[in-house]
């Protein structure tokens, strides 16, 4: 009842487990915003008084917000983008199947394959007929991107992320837990 345990990235299962046995904890993860200067870094715990301390070192919403603009302003600016992007495109940001983000307070891993039939209804209520689908640099062969490939829409791209989001050409992401559909 005495303890804190300082956990790096720990699963729901994990969490609980500390929980259960009385612990506080404080569960280090690194912050899905990743475009700041440094590494910043998010704070879970079930201690009001450690969130309460933590509190006081928040990054303020508006440099988060500035940050993203500047950005974004300085992929906009770029005279042509890397590839040419069809108008009105929509973009699949994929994750990795096991990854933290993804575990289910079940514990098991969240999967996506039976929502992809959804993607193709978002592209039509974005009027789009062009699916870029991104894959995770860590799993470029998943399951989910080979399934979103076999669609007529569907092409691969391994442009930077930033350049997409800059894109005046598309006018929508999808996305199950990528932190770039965070930003």
């Amino acid at each position: 009842a005495d303890s804190l345990v300082v956990a790096f990235e720990a699963s729901p299962m994990l969490r609980r487990i500390f929980e259960r046995c009385g612990a506080k904890y404080i569960d280090i993860r690194a912050h899905s915003e990743r475009f700041l200067d440094d590494l910043p870094l998010a704070f879970l715990s079930n201690s009001f008084r450690a969130r309460d301390v933590l509190t006081r070192y928040a990054l303020p919403n508006e440099e988060l917000s500035r940050a993203r603009d500047e950005l974004r302003h300085s992929f906009s600016r770029a005279e042509t983008f890397p590839v040419e992007i069809p108008a009105n495109s929509v973009v699949f940001l994929a994750q990795t199947k096991h990854d933290s983000s993804v575990i289910l307070p079940n514990g098991e891993f969240f999967d996506v394959l039976p929502c992809l039939e959804n993607v193709q209804t978002i592209m039509k209520s974005c009027g789009s007929n062009s699916l870029l689908v991104k894959a995770h640099p860590l799993e470029p062969e998943s399951d989910v991107v080979q399934a979103l490939m076999a669609l007529p829409e569907a092409r691969r791209t391994n442009e930077n992320v930033y350049w997409l989001m800059s894109s005046e050409n598309v006018s929508a992401f999808i996305t199950f837990s990528s932190s770039a559909g965070h930003e």
